[in-house]
């Protein structure tokens, strides 16, 4: 029975239901089935080769489970968890029982707000893109987001190879701004004092123009 749960116990395990990591995720969904709760899971996983299955399709799987409350959906690392807003244990629930349901769904909301309210107040900044050829770009970057990655969510297409500021296929000048420069180590101190950036491992720490294909003029 659900109720013969800790409630330390019952939040860990429900818990572990929503964490990225599905072995974790199977281990707590089998302590809470052996004891009489049952819960919704959907997710995509890798097949293994069968007979008539052809190797590394992906399959959606449903698991029949039921807790004795429910929520209307929480966002996971590729799964959702979705329960009808009346659990079907939740006429029979206990005052304890209610209680806890309760503490939980406290506990998702709250985790939910951190998550809106640290989204809402990052920084952030315009970037300016000048080809060579004298065409602008702008778009936005957050503090904590590279400069490459924003310019492709933006539709902007920047030459890059490594992705990992090992070299300098995406090398821009800042004309204007100033950028993080904790992972630019591949550039030598003068070419950063020159200006030169990878846009690839560039945090904007202000608005920026940068003068972009720069690769050629680096060396």
């Amino acid at each position: 029975m659900f109720k013969a749960l800790s409630r330390v116990v019952q939040l860990r395990l429900l818990l572990l239901l929503l964490c990225g990591c599905s072995c974790w995720r199977q281990i707590a969904c089998t302590s809470l089935q052996q004891r009489g709760v049952v819960i919704t899971y959907t997710g995509a996983v890798q097949q293994q080769q069968q007979q008539q299955q052809p190797q590394g399709q992906w399959q959606q799987l449903e698991y029949a489970v039921r807790l004795p409350f429910a929520f209307a959906s929480v966002p996971g690392k590729g799964s959702s968890f979705l329960l009808q807003r009346q659990g079907p244990l939740s006429n029979t629930s206990s005052p304890q029982q209610r209680r806890q349901q309760q503490q939980f769904l406290l506990l998702l909301q709250q985790q939910q707000q951190q998550q809106s309210i640290a989204a809402s107040t990052r920084l952030l900044y315009q970037i300016r893109l000048q080809s060579p050829e004298g065409e602008e770009k702008v778009f936005e970057c957050a503090e904590n987001e590279y400069i490459l990655d924003a310019a492709e969510a933006a539709g902007i297409e920047l030459p890059y190879s490594c992705r990992g500021g090992s070299c300098s296929t995406c090398a821009g000048k800042l004309l204007k701004g100033s950028i993080d420069g904790s992972e630019q180590s591949y550039l030598e101190p003068e070419q950063q004092q020159q200006g030169y950036v990878l846009l690839c491992t560039a945090y904007p720490k202000s608005d920026c123009t940068i003068l972009t294909h720069q690769e050629d003029a680096l060396h």
